[in-house]
């Protein structure tokens, strides 16, 4: 002992410490990562979703050319000008039809003939009477054939005009273009030639 104070115990604690120290189980870096942390921690880490939509569908625009704008129609105007005139021709064809029928019966059995016409007559007034448009008259029925046979050509000419018209359009169109390049052709060769005329390589002439 010296001065009061004991070394030997002295020692003896600072050893028993050190001991205590190694002993002490260390925590490794993995260990502390793999700490998980509190629920406001963890809550306000993970990656919120995002609100920005990754995909985004756009609508389909069918851009229609001219072109194909005029023949659509074209098709379309041709496609009920030949229906009606169908309908027409095959409404003509069936009530020459079944006037035929009556002359024909008119001379082999008259009575027959005649009860085939009343039939007719009563049929046709209890569909005027229902509302419906009633085509029986021969001459009218010839008539809108032949009108419609000709709004048919009328048109078939227009759009024979109007084709020719458009291939005019695009020829001049075509002609104009070529001559446009050509001419960015001749400036750009002028330029070089500018050039070289200015370095001293090319003489000119």
């Amino acid at each position: 002992i010296e001065n009061g104070i004991d070394h030997a115990a002295k020692r003896k604690r600072t050893k028993e410490k050190t001991e205590d120290r190694t002993k002490r189980p260390r925590t490794t870096t993995k260990e502390w990562t793999a700490t998980p942390l509190n629920t406001a921690d963890a809550k306000a880490s993970k990656p919120q979703p995002s609100t920005v939509p990754t995909h985004i569908t756009f609508g389909r625009f069918d851009f229609k050319t001219d072109d194909s704008v005029i023949l659509e129609s074209k098709k379309k105007k041709t496609k009920k000008f030949e229906s009606k005139q169908k309908k027409l021709i095959n409404t003509l064809k069936k009530v020459e039809s079944e006037q035929n029928e009556i002359e024909r019966l008119k001379e082999e059995n008259p009575e027959e003939g005649k009860e085939l016409l009343r039939a007719q007559k009563f049929k046709t007034a209890l569909a005027k009477a229902k509302g419906e448009k009633v085509k029986d008259n021969v001459q009218l029925l010839r008539k809108s054939i032949k009108k419609q046979t000709q709004l048919r050509q009328r048109s078939a000419k227009k759009w024979k005009h109007n084709k020719s018209e458009e291939g005019k359009r695009q020829k001049e169109k075509q002609d104009k273009r070529n001559t446009n390049l050509q001419k960015r052709k001749d400036d750009k060769k002028a330029k070089i030639k500018k050039r070289l005329i200015k370095k001293g390589r090319m003489v000119n002439g």
